[in-house]
């Protein structure tokens, strides 16, 4: 849920900024900030609305919605409010998370900004129209550190008996993985600088490796070790990053020009690895096929896996979505090709390519 894009950003990264410049510089997650604060409840409903239908186009069918562009106690309401409201007006199942620790508040101290986030959450806690069911943090340099992180996504457990869920390790290894661990978190997002002790604590408490090739992309970043990840047993989940950075674009970590997550590591180490879209203004990609195609290394196996049984489960809900089973959800993607691979093959082709979709046994597509 956020107002505005970021495209001039875009055109900036080109030109060799990096995504922590303008950061500092009171752009990326201040200036999505300041347009959503300005923009009315009716119109972030409208947008939401709109981007949710065009990624039901793609084939996605369960979708995690996250406020964190108001950091305030008035924007972020309203961020959630629309979310509620769209749970009611989209066929599109919807799982909230609260993100207002997305960046330190214009103003304050890392401190300062810890006791608002929890204030925030002891205000939600007694509103009756919000079902927040995941807590995320933005644990990096210059953010939230470790233990300020901590912090947060405890006092959510306690206040809202919301989830933990979080961005980790993405810019630098400061350790958040076996932070995630200590707080039994349900996923970590991003990844690219995980080490070996964060990939045993995955591993060791199931805990989802979300990572975003869409932020790779764009902040050209390095890949995560998502093969090292899979062979250590790590559920590894993809996710398309969806923001205002980078709306149309692949991949963040392509965008951003971020190193990959060592995927295949975590793989070979039984870390359970999920794909997301990551959509946000630093990354707007409604395309789920596209990040399965940018997936860090995954097999096409195992980008289908991450794309939908473990990505149900980084979601909290794989005992109903994400595989087609007797008693869940009747969610279907039928596609116009003479082999499943083609989802990922045609990445490029998508409106083509997926000629249905069927959302809890209805036809939307």
């Amino acid at each position: 849920v956020f107002a505005g894009d970021r495209v001039f950003e875009f055109d900036a990264k080109t030109r060799g900024a990096s995504y922590l410049e303008i950061h500092e510089k009171g752009g990326g997650i201040y200036y999505t900030v300041s347009q959503t604060q300005s923009a009315s409840e009716d119109r972030l409903l409208d947008l939401l609305l709109a981007r949710i239908k065009d990624m039901m186009s793609c084939g996605t069918t369960l979708l995690e919605c996250k406020s964190g562009y108001g950091l305030d106690l008035e924007t972020e309401t309203k961020m959630l409010t629309v979310i509620e409201r769209a749970k009611q007006l989209s066929p599109m199942d919807l799982v909230i998370t609260f993100l207002g620790a997305h960046a330190v508040p214009t103003g304050m101290s890392a401190e300062e900004g810890v006791e608002s986030v929890i204030e925030m959450m002891k205000k939600f806690k007694n509103n009756p129209n919000l079902n927040i069911e995941f807590v995320d943090v933005f644990c990096e340099k210059g953010v939230y550190d470790v233990k300020q992180s901590e912090h947060i996504l405890n006092a959510g457990k306690e206040l809202l008996n919301a989830l933990p869920a979080f961005h980790g390790e993405e810019l630098n290894h400061l350790g958040s993985a076996e932070m995630g661990a200590r707080v039994k978190a349900r996923s970590v997002s991003h990844l690219e600088f995980i080490g070996e002790e964060g990939i045993k604590a995955l591993s060791s408490h199931e805990i989802v490796a979300i990572v975003c090739p869409t932020t790779l992309y764009l902040l050209k970043l390095q890949s995560p070790p998502v093969r090292k990840m899979i062979d250590n047993n790590v559920i590894i989940a993809v996710g398309s990053d969806f923001n205002p950075n980078a709306m149309f674009c692949p991949t963040t970590l392509y965008l951003l020009k971020l190193q990959s997550p060592p995927v295949r590591k975590m793989i070979d180490n039984n870390v359970i690895i999920a794909v997301g879209s990551d959509f946000n203004p630093n990354a707007m990609c409604y395309s789920l096929p596209m990040a399965m195609n940018l997936s860090c290394g995954l097999t096409l196996n195992e980008s289908l896996t991450a794309t939908t049984i473990n990505a149900a489960f980084a979601l909290n809900r794989w005992q109903t979505h994400g595989s087609l089973e007797v008693g869940k959800v009747g969610d279907v993607v039928v596609i116009d090709a003479p082999d499943w691979r083609h989802i990922v093959y045609e990445f490029g082709n998508t409106g083509k390519l997926i000629k249905h979709v069927i959302k809890s046994g209805n036809l939307i597509k």
